[in-house]
């Protein structure tokens, strides 16, 4: 209802509208109606780069959704371009160290790491969040202590055993001295 009020009050390519066709998508994707969801994620794009263009940084919020939807469905030749393109595109709008650009780093690394196993991508990429939640959040902020267990999980995958436990060794003290 909320979708289709907005479309007809302030038209399909309003963002609002948009926002309200993604989030719908989202939901259409948990319900396993994953060709319905796909057009929506589709329109939503289109109408983003459209309405708002291709730099824009709710483009990118889209681009990255989109990617988790492909990800999610195993389609992941679609997936991967997407969330280059979306991290990209948040790293020359954002920055580096910036939230939304963190947030797509790491979410790109653990598709990279589970899903394609390029290991080495994965733990470039998780070690620049580290070191941008370092900056950003401090050492012992919750983020950060998850980002050095991810980048432990990816150290133990290339079979970097050392590296990886001094690493969960410093985010288990982390977690104790922040949690108890």
């Amino acid at each position: 209802r909320t979708l289709e009020g907005r479309k007809e009050v302030l038209g399909e390519e309003h963002p609002d509208t948009l926002t309200s066709m993604i989030s719908l998508a989202l939901i259409l994707h948990d319900q396993r109606k994953y060709d319905e969801a796909e057009a929506l994620c589709r329109r939503t794009l289109e109408g983003r780069k459209e309405v708002l263009g291709e730099e824009h940084p709710d483009t990118f919020t889209s681009m990255n959704n989109f990617a988790i939807f492909f990800h999610g469905q195993r389609k992941y030749d679609e997936a991967e371009p997407l969330y280059r393109r979306a991290l990209e595109g948040r790293k020359e709008v954002f920055g580096e160290e910036h939230p939304d650009t963190l947030e797509s780093m790491n979410t790109f690394a653990i598709f990279l790491m589970v899903d394609q196993r390029k290991h080495d991508e994965a733990e470039f990429l998780f070690r620049r969040v580290l070191d941008g939640t370092k900056k950003e959040l401090g050492a012992e902020h919750r983020i950060t202590l998850i980002s050095k267990h991810t980048l432990a999980l990816v150290l133990r995958a290339q079979h970097k055993y050392d590296e990886a436990e001094a690493l969960c060794r410093r985010t288990l003290e982390g977690r104790k001295k922040v949690l108890g």
